[in-house]
């Protein structure tokens, strides 16, 4: 029986997944409109993005590497705490893991991330904590699976200080803690059995994330901020000009022209003009 819920239960994320993330690759205003964006959600209040951002991906590339990565844990996840809990690790990663991306980076109005890894980092921790002497492949290396969650959180805490890539770090630290969290709060037994591990994952984080809130200064990702701004003022050097009138129209075409500010009316004014010249 269980069995069954959890297969049925893996296959409709693959599939949501699946079909949510080709929508976008066909349709980018689609995209753009349920990705995780920092403006919308904090100026706009479109929380619903913290949840539909996990289930568009960037390309085909990103969505089956997120899809297998998700299958080859899940069973695992599943058969060892059930059905409920196997849903709440994962959706609960992925909301958390999109919260701390925004968080950190809130003062970037412009920041934008898709995909499920946080959800599918919340996954394959879940199944290491079960399991921390299974053996899994790393572009093919065998690698035991506590060194590899010990080195993830590790390079994540690393990536989210440097900033210098494309990586999603905040969402994949979120959703993989999360996945540690959840599964010790439904079986706390677990934390007994590998407590080691357990504080191996959260100490460093739990550091970090406190350092962060402190405003220490080794972090990077403070280098845009508008703490000293009210959120309504319109944050001309996060926009391109193209992205700019894609986010006015998109407002107008959802709330009506009246929705928009006196500022960014004339902002929209200036901006049609300067695209005609």
């Amino acid at each position: 029986m269980r069995d069954g819920q959890i297969l049925f239960l893996t296959a409709a994320i693959l599939i949501g997944n699946i079909v949510f993330s080709y929508q976008g690759f066909k349709n980018l205003s689609f995209q753009e409109k349920f990705l995780l964006h920092v403006r919308s959600i904090v100026v706009n209040k479109e929380y619903h993005r913290y949840f539909t951002s996990g289930f568009l991906h960037a390309d085909w590339t990103h969505l089956i590497f997120n899809m297998m990565s998700f299958w080859f844990f899940a069973n695992n996840v599943g058969m060892s705490f059930g059905p409920f809990p196997f849903m709440a690790i994962y959706v609960g990663s992925l909301l958390v893991g999109n919260l701390l991306a925004v968080q950190l980076n809130k003062s970037n109005f412009n920041y934008r991330a898709l995909g499920a890894s946080g959800a599918v980092a919340g996954i394959i921790f879940s199944s290491i904590l079960v399991n921390p002497y299974q053996t899994i492949l790393i572009f093919f290396i065998p690698m035991p699976a506590w060194l590899f969650a010990i080195g993830y959180v590790l390079f994540s805490i690393y990536g989210i200080k440097k900033q210098n890539d494309r990586i999603g770090h905040e969402a994949h630290l979120g959703g993989a803690i999360t996945g540690v969290l959840l599964s010790v709060l439904f079986q706390p037994e677990i934390m007994m059995q590998h407590t080691w591990l357990f504080l191996a994952l959260i100490l460093p984080t739990t550091f970090f994330l406190f350092s962060m809130q402190l405003g220490w200064k080794w972090k990077s990702i403070s280098s845009k901020t508008v703490s000293k701004k009210k959120l309504e003022e319109f944050r001309k050097e996060d926009f391109s000009i193209e992205s700019e009138i894609n986010y006015l129209l998109d407002k107008i075409s959802d709330k009506g022209y009246n929705s928009l500010t006196e500022a960014e009316k004339k902002r929209l004014d200036q901006l049609s003009k300067k695209n005609k010249q």
